[in-house]
């Protein structure tokens, strides 16, 4: 299905927009004008993030309470298979959005629609497929893998989440490339309270099928509102989406796409792997109820960072396709650390007030320090590790990222299997750290060798960035 935009003499168009002239960010604009975009996005995604984590972190303590210490453990379980499922079906198909979206909207919209055809085509097919596949695939899963041969029929309801998380993936990533903070947190307002209604609706009456039913539910709502404004900032950039000469993509694809979505696959299979061998070497769901819980408060001290990384992505994938040198670095550097800085200071923070939070969740719950405190300096690497990762995605160095995820995955899965028995969920924790350190220092080598390679080839402190498109990615 394609749907376009209107006329033009009809269209509601963005500042400086001329049928005749691409839209391109002023060059007289940086750094007063960088600086603008990155604090007004930063301003927009901080609702955009309170809105969304609040209603996942509201999502994650009405279940726990309203399903106990063993239920919630299970939900944790299918959780992390439907998400892992999404992950493969979504292809990587977000991250291609957003990087050759907010490179392109201003000097290529028919490439851009071809690039969101693509997207819808094949994120219809894949979300189909991948939700019919979990349906077939559950029994197996939840008798061989997980050894809980009862949690089948719930884990079946897990396709409606797979479906529509698949077809909402890349049409998030499409808005943060058009840089529609303000659009995103609109969308945020009415999805986080409709999702906590559902959660608390659904699993009063139906208890664990219900908590996935509601997982589902505010997915397919979220994709419905997502597309209406994704229709919108298409409007405003005269870009029709359209199902047409997909072969001109295939650069794309092979540089971009496919390794993104390995990556996400190698990176879903070692976090599902990890829970897997937490309830079959444990032999219980409990362990994997703690871990989940004490998680859940770790994505908190995270989530300034996510706010920057956000809005950041994007900007520095138009500065460098807009030749900004200067501003790319500086830009750089300052969410570097941010990212890095203010995940160390959240993270002592909540582990000063790790009793309290994990009381929320239940008494049960309690124990969990050890856990969270693992958990919370994972969390710091992991900012400096998403916050060195950009220039990769910027250049497109997307293989490179594909061989650090494997490093990630094998350091994760590996020293999970090697010390579950002995240390259960803080042993995992345990691995989280130690993956997300060896990730941090693999990306800061390849960084600091691709700066150096452009200081090489452009001595001068103004000379412009290479602009790199799909047919020229490495």
């Amino acid at each position: 299905m394609t749907w376009g935009c209107l006329e033009k003499e009809k269209q509601v168009q963005p500042r400086g927009f001329d049928s005749a002239q691409p839209v391109l960010p002023d060059p007289g604009d940086a750094p007063r004008g960088v600086r603008r975009r990155l604090i007004v996005g930063v301003a927009w995604i901080i609702v955009v993030s309170v809105l969304g984590q609040g209603s996942a972190f509201l999502y994650t303590l009405i279940s726990a309470r309203l399903l106990g210490y063993e239920d919630y453990g299970r939900l944790a379980m299918i959780q992390s298979i439907v998400v892992t499922f999404a992950s493969f079906a979504g292809l990587g198909l977000g991250a291609t959005a957003t990087k050759f979206i907010s490179e392109l909207r201003g000097s290529d919209p028919d490439r851009v629609g071809r690039i969101l055809g693509l997207c819808q085509l094949a994120t219809a097919l894949t979300g189909v497929a991948y939700a019919f596949g979990l349906v077939l695939l559950a029994p197996w899963i939840a008798g061989s893998l997980v050894h809980a041969p009862a949690l089948a029929a719930t884990l079946r309801w897990g396709a409606i989440y797979v479906l529509f998380c698949t077809l909402n993936g890349y049409q998030v990533g499409a808005i943060a490339g058009f840089e529609a903070f303000s659009l995103l947190a609109k969308v945020n307002a009415v999805l986080g309270p409709s999702a906590v209604a559902l959660t608390f609706g659904f699993t009063s009456l139906l208890g664990l099928p219900g908590a996935i039913l509601a997982l589902g539910a505010s997915m397919a709502c979220s994709w419905t509102v997502h597309q209406w404004a994704l229709r919108n900032e298409c409007r405003r950039y005269a870009v029709r989406i359209r199902c047409a000469n997909f072969r001109a993509e295939i650069p794309l694809l092979w540089n971009f796409t496919l390794p993104a979505a390995l990556s996400g696959c190698v990176g879903g299979l070692a976090l599902m792997g990890c829970n897997v061998l937490l309830v079959r070497h444990r032999g219980t769901f409990t362990e994997v109820a703690l871990f989940n819980a004490a998680y859940t408060i770790r994505v908190l001290a995270l989530l300034v960072p996510n706010m920057v990384s956000r809005v950041s992505t994007p900007l520095l994938c138009n500065l460098r396709v807009v030749n900004k040198a200067h501003a790319y670095r500086r830009t750089f550097w300052v969410c570097l650390l941010l990212n890095g800085g203010l995940t160390t200071a959240a993270g002592v923070l909540l582990f000063l007030i790790a009793p309290y939070l994990l009381a929320l969740f239940g008494k049960d719950f309690a124990g969990g320090r050890a856990v969270l405190g693992l958990l919370l300096a994972s969390a710091a690497a992991e900012a400096f590790a998403v916050a060195l990762f950009q220039p990769l995605y910027g250049h497109g160095k997307i293989w490179t990222q594909l061989a650090i995820v494997t490093c990630w995955s094998t350091v994760l899965l590996g020293g999970t299997w090697w010390t579950v028995d002995r240390g259960g969920a803080a042993a995992v924790a345990g691995c989280y750290l130690a993956a997300w350190l060896l990730s941090a220092m693999l990306y800061g080598i390849v960084v600091s060798r691709l700066f150096r390679d452009e200081e090489a080839s452009c001595p001068s402190e103004t000379a412009s960035l290479p602009a790199v498109l799909p047919a020229e990615a490495a």
